[in-house]
């Protein structure tokens, strides 16, 4: 029999009442809860364990939640955990600091369980997705990598050697050979700053926020697997709904 697996939130929120009241509800929906009464125990409680999502009230004591995103997108190991804010204050400057600090969601109390429960199904869903599409994206850096990182450096490589070669005998290169070599060692040499280039792209495009401008996308310019590199491409700018930012020629 498969065990279901049951995502934990950590909770954090100074007031009791309401912190109690949001464990209630959501472990009736089968979540398992942390709670954290600011943002200085949440800190604690990220020290030891990984949450599925976090959800943090904005005016706290000691470390508010500000801070506290702030905090955990600074740890590589936790800056991709979901983080819903949720305030008394349905003010538009608390909404847009929250959002520019990288969180996912917003909730303006008082909200119903319904709301809750389906803010929080929603991001934890779409966490989920993107973690399927790192799992596939490093398959495919893994099937694909060494062999396009082989190909030029064999190239350049194998010119060296010659080059070591020659100069060994005595012998050096004329005017035609340096000539040979030198295109040589561009032609590898591009070919590696393409896939590096492919590469930081698929980076950024993994990482850019919702509200990023067009011209902030980079263009792809090199051939290095293309018809692989368009494919995982098209997947990453699905996933963030950035159809309309990336062009591809």
């Amino acid at each position: 029999m498969t065990t279901k697996i049951r995502p934990e939130i950590l909770i954090v929120e100074d007031d009791l009442l309401v912190r109690e009241t949001l464990r209630e509800v959501l472990e009736v929906h089968e979540y398992k809860v942390l709670v954290a009464e600011d943002g200085e125990a949440a800190k604690a409680i990220l020290g030891i364990t990984r949450p599925s999502l976090v959800l943090s009230d904005i005016r706290m004591p000691k470390c508010n939640g500000f801070e506290l995103l702030e905090y955990l997108r600074g740890l590589a190991g936790l800056r991709d955990i979901p983080f819903v804010f949720m305030s008394a204050k349905a003010e538009q400057s608390d909404v847009r600091t929250g959002m520019a600090l990288g969180a996912d969601d917003y909730l303006i109390k008082p909200f119903s369980a319904e709301v809750l429960v389906r803010v929080l199904s929603t991001r934890l869903q779409r966490a989920n997705r993107m973690q399927q599409t790192l799992l596939h994206q490093e398959k495919f850096i893994a099937r694909y990598l060494p062999h396009e990182l082989r190909t030029p450096l064999n190239g350049i490589i194998g010119y060296a050697d010659l080059m070591l070669e020659m100069a060994a005998t005595g012998a050096g290169l004329n005017l035609e050979e340096t000539k040979e070599f030198g295109e040589a060692f561009s032609i590898s040499g591009k070919r590696l700053l393409s896939l590096v280039d492919d590469l930081m792209l698929l980076i950024e495009l993994e990482h850019m926020p919702a509200g990023q401008p067009k011209d902030a996308v980079r263009k792809i310019a090199g051939p290095v697997w293309r018809s692989e590199l368009a494919g995982e491409i098209s997947t990453v700018i699905g996933q963030y709904g950035r159809q309309q930012d990336v062009t591809q020629s």
